[in-house]
């Protein structure tokens, strides 16, 4: 998921993420996984704040950005 920059603190971010945890719970998945850099402070904040908590796994992008570490992250949907 990416949000452009313009559009960015408008909301469209969480709206997102709602609409693919409805869509997940609704397809009676588990769980949901993303990576994220961990330069993305705003996105690893975004995705915290929706219940989203690191698994410990990193990965890096492939060249050339593979000086970018990232770090997956997970919600649980069962309760």
């Amino acid at each position: 998921m990416w949000v452009a920059p313009p559009a960015r603190s408008s909301g469209i971010g969480r709206l997102l993420i709602d609409e693919v945890i409805t869509w997940a719970i609704d397809s009676y998945h588990s769980k949901i996984l993303l990576d994220v850099g961990d330069h993305n402070t705003a996105a690893i904040g975004l995705y915290q704040s929706k219940g989203f908590a690191r698994t410990g796994i990193t990965g890096t992008l492939p060249p050339p950005r593979d000086s970018i570490t990232e770090h997956q992250q997970m919600l649980n949907l069962k309760t």
